[in-house]
């Protein structure tokens, strides 16, 4: 006889973690949380969060709840909640997000989509203009002046990056 004892896994911690100095090449599919302080190539998905760590580099698509990125990621980001950009943190790529954060410091080159609380598009248009985003200062300007309810072109004005971290 099998015995079938899934257990759903708790999201309050991480269950999965790539090590500093661990190199991974493929996808990562989980329920739970995932951390990395090392290197990853391939697909992050998961129904928890994802977090890479200061010294993690990745180049992967992320597919999670939320995201938190300390280090330096390319790909693109499809976050169901929050994606959160820290000040040593640097990411090249597109983001989808219902809420987007962005430190000081930090790098970001993409385009950025604002998923609304329904993921449903009303084909409204708003006015665009200036855009705070994660309530640090920066600002983001609107790439065509308006913008559907569901996505948002955000480019962060040049005049306002640090030039040492271009370098």
């Amino acid at each position: 006889m099998i015995r079938n004892d899934r257990k759903e896994v708790a999201s309050d911690k991480v269950n999965t973690i790539v090590g500093k100095g661990t190199f991974f090449k493929g996808v990562i599919k989980t329920n739970g949380i995932v951390r990395v302080d090392g290197e990853v190539e391939g697909e992050i998905i998961t129904q928890a969060d994802v977090i890479v760590g200061e010294s993690g580099k990745v180049k992967v698509d992320i597919k999670a709840a939320n995201v938190a990125i300390a280090g330096s990621v390319e790909g693109n980001v499809d976050a169901d909640g929050k994606m959160e950009l820290r000040e040593s943190g640097t990411l090249i790529g597109d983001v989808k997000a219902q809420h987007l954060a962005i430190d000081d410091g930090a790098l970001f080159k993409g385009n950025c989509e604002m998923k609304n609380n329904g993921e449903g598009s009303t084909g409204k248009k708003r006015k665009g203009g200036l855009s705070r985003l994660g309530g640090n200062g920066r600002q983001g300007k609107l790439e065509n002046g308006s913008m559907n309810d569901d996505a948002a072109n955000i480019r962060i004005d040049d005049s306002i990056i640090n030039e040492d971290l271009i370098k």
